[in-house]
This record gives C-alpha cells, structure tokens and sequence, in this order.
C-alpha cells in the first residue's frame, strides 16, 4: 500500500450525536490517498456502535478505543501520531466537520509550497444551527494569491501570524503539518487545558516554511469543551502547570539570544489566554480580587518579552479592583 497523502487523527469523547457528522464530512473529501484514525477516549454513550456501523469494510479508517477516560486529549493525540502513515498529519475533534475539499486544498498547498505546516480558518459555529449545509462549503482553488501567503521562518515581521486567527491563539484546528518536521514532538499527557497551545507553540519553533489560508478548512462546533463551559477553579492548578511550561519554553528561547517574532507571538498568545481565563472564571469565583491576582502572576513574566500587550492587560484588570 502507498503511503497516504494525509492522516487525519479524530479524538472524542461521547459524541454519539455528533461523530457521524464528523465521519461523514471526512467521507466527502474530494480526494483519496488519505487514512483516518478515530480514537475513543472511553466513552460510555454508545458511540462506539455508530462508528463500527460509519466505518465498517473502508480500510481507510482505524479504530482504537481507550479501556479507561484518560481526560485528556493528548493521549489519544499521541496514539495518532504514533501510528500515523500519511506524509501530513490534521486532527479533528468528534463533534466538528471537515470542509468537503479541505484534504485536497491543504496537501495541494503544502506539496506546491514545500510547506511544513499549512493553516487554515477554524469558525465556530453554534449546534443549534443545521450542519448539512456545512462542510458543502468548498474552499477557494488553490493558487488563488490573495487567500495563500507563504512565509519562511523566522517571520521578518507579525503580519503572517495574525492573518489566521488560529495561529495566533495556538490552537490546531485547520492546520496540517509535516510528520517529518515533528516527528519529535507530542503533546503534554500531563496538561489539560490548553495542551494544544503548548504544542503549537513545540510546533512553531521547527517550522521552516509554512502557508497560511484565510478561508476555513473546519468547521468547529461550540459544544461540550472545557473552554466553552467555562474555566472553574478546580482547573486553575493545570492552568498554573501550562504557563509554567510556557514561560520555561519562552525563556530558553530568550536566552539563546533569539528576541525576534516568535517569542513576540507566542507572548501574545499566552496573554490571549491569560485574558481568557480571567473572563471565564470572574463570574463564577468567590474570591474575584484573588483571582485578578493571580492573572496578574501570570502575565508579569512576560513584561520583557511583550511590554506593551502586558501593560494593556494590567490596564483592564486594575479596572476591576
């Protein structure tokens, strides 16, 4: 057998009523040459049957299915990873849905580019919307120059990052990347929210060439994550172990003498977060002046690195005390 174009890992938990949505989109693409490896990280809804049901008899998937919840996508991530074939790797999550030519416009920009990385768009969408109409939505042709700019790291200045919102929050929803470029490189088992960003940001410091699209290959559905029912303070000491491990990695880039664009915007994606979860856990906190300073702990590091995004940051919470 030759070796597929693209392995698509999809990782979920209970999505029974969402998975086939996401099988189906992956069925629609418009090219082959393409595996998909869906791992079921213990659910206990029964989604299980639908899949074997979605995939039975198309050896283009693989289904692997986790005897305990790990409660954490990473594990499953790394499965895929692990057991990937394909010369580029994308993940999906259970409950979103591929654009019908998302496979045939990322390899073909990846494979024109010699990109190591391709990016595209990520909405979110509600799950009261119907999702038929969805993932019918063809992307632009590839070659069309005002929605594809390739970049050669380092990046002489921001502009590149910030044309995909994506990029710039560090999640990896609509990215395909090399196997080859990161073949080192695995997500923290250990961390969970926010394992993503600390990827992307592994990720980011491999790259040699990488393209950006300003169209949207996925369609990320706002549903049951961490992220969207909001951040509560038992999950603040995972939150505390990412910056940790955030600041470590910007910190030896810092030292290395490496002041340049990437320190600037993985700075601005980790007071992205900051912000975050400051938002998602005013509300519901007991302590609202505690939890203002402990943003503040959080962003303070990064005053050498990104001075004007901090003091921005500073301003809005003192307003809250």
């Amino acid at each position: 057998m030759r070796m597929p174009k693209i392995t698509l890992g999809i990782v979920f938990y209970n999505q029974r009523n969402f998975i086939k949505d996401a099988i189906d989109s992956v069925k629609n693409q418009t090219i082959d040459g393409w595996e998909c490896i869906i791992y079921d990280d213990g659910s206990s809804d029964g989604s299980d049957e639908i899949i074997l049901r979605e995939i039975c008899n198309d050896g283009r998937f693989i289904f692997k299915r986790s005897e305990k919840r790990n409660f954490t996508p990473s594990v499953g991530r790394n499965y895929c990873l692990d057991h990937a074939k394909g010369k580029y790797v994308c993940f999906l999550d259970g409950d979103d849905m591929l654009v019908k030519n998302a496979f045939e416009i990322m390899y073909g920009v990846a494979e024109a580019g010699n990109c190591d990385m391709v990016s595209c768009g990520a909405p979110n969408y509600n799950i009261s919307v119907p999702v038929d109409f969805h993932y019918h939505t063809d992307l632009p042709a590839a070659g069309c120059v005002n929605d594809i700019v390739f970049v050669n790291t380092p990046v002489p200045d921001g502009s590149a990052w910030r044309l995909n919102g994506d990029i710039e929050n560090g999640w990896i929803w609509g990215i395909l990347y090399k196997k080859e470029t990161i073949k080192n490189i695995r997500f923290d088992e250990k961390l969970r929210p926010y394992e993503d960003s600390l990827f992307f940001m592994n990720v980011s410091l491999v790259i040699k060439r990488f393209a950006v699209m300003k169209t949207s290959s996925v369609f990320h559905r706002e549903n049951s994550g961490i992220t969207n029912k909001g951040i509560s303070d038992e999950i603040l000491p995972a939150i505390d172990s990412f910056f940790q491990k955030a600041y470590s990695l910007i910190e030896n880039e810092y030292r290395g003498g490496v002041y340049n664009v990437w320190l600037k915007n993985m700075c601005r994606i980790l007071l992205k977060h900051t912000w975050y979860i400051y938002k998602h856990c005013y509300a519901e906190t007991k302590d609202k002046k505690d939890l203002v300073r402990k943003i503040r702990d959080y962003a303070k590091p990064y005053e050498k690195f990104e001075p004007c995004g901090l003091k921005i940051m500073l301003r809005k919470l003192r307003m809250k005390l």
